[in-house]
Order: C-alpha cells, then sequence, then structure tokens
C-alpha cells in the first residue's frame, strides 16, 4: 500500500494507511481480554456486535480449527447481548451456529 496522500484521497483510505504507519496491531493475548469482555452497545446491532467479536476471536484464537473458532464466537455472542430475554432464550435453545442464533435475534 502506497502511503501518498492527495486531498483527492478518500478519509477511509487515508485512515488506513496512517494507521498502517502509527497503530500496533493488537496482540493475541489483548484481543483475547477484548474478546471476553466485549458486550454489545446500546445502539449496536446483532450482526455489528458479532461481526467485532469474529475479528478478535481471529487474532486471539488464530489456532483455533473453525469448528472451535465458531463455537468460541456464539457463546461470547449470546453472553455479550443486551437483552436479557433474548440472551436466556438463546442459552437455553442453544443455536447450532451463529446463523441460527441470528435468526432467532429477528
Amino acid at each position: 500500500m502506497k502511503l501518498l496522500l492527495l486531498p483527492s484521497t478518500d478519509f477511509a483510505d487515508a485512515r488506513e494507511r496512517l494507521a498502517t504507519l502509527f497503530v500496533k496491531p493488537l496482540s493475541a493475548s489483548a484481543a483475547g481480554d477484548q474478546f471476553y469482555h466485549l458486550q454489545q452497545g446500546p445502539q449496536q446491532s446483532a450482526d455489528d456486535f458479532a461481526h467485532e467479536l469474529e475479528r478478535l476471536a481471529s487474532r486471539a484464537y488464530a489456532s483455533a480449527s473453525p469448528d472451535e473458532h465458531d463455537e468460541i464466537i456464539l457463546d461470547r455472542f449470546i453472553v455479550g447481548l443486551n437483552d436479557r430475554t433474548l440472551k436466556h432464550y438463546l442459552a437455553l435453545s442453544r443455536p447450532k451456529d451463529l446463523r441460527s442464533a441470528f435468526v432467532q435475534c429477528d
């Protein structure tokens, strides 16, 4: 990726280029800590919450098998949901995967 920034450079692209220079990549242990403590934000959609969990899990659990990875994310997704009724329902019904959990969130 070139660092050359021009007035016409789109903001997201400029931010990404600058981040490669100044932002230190998240370590596996830091990602694991953030993953473990992540809760769905008050205005955050279930989809956005799951994407953030997937991003952190890919760093924290890089050596896990795809099945283990999905199971870890599903567990944290359920525990981290805002809606207590939905959280309880998903914990009891135990969806087979994240996609099934999404269907039940709607």
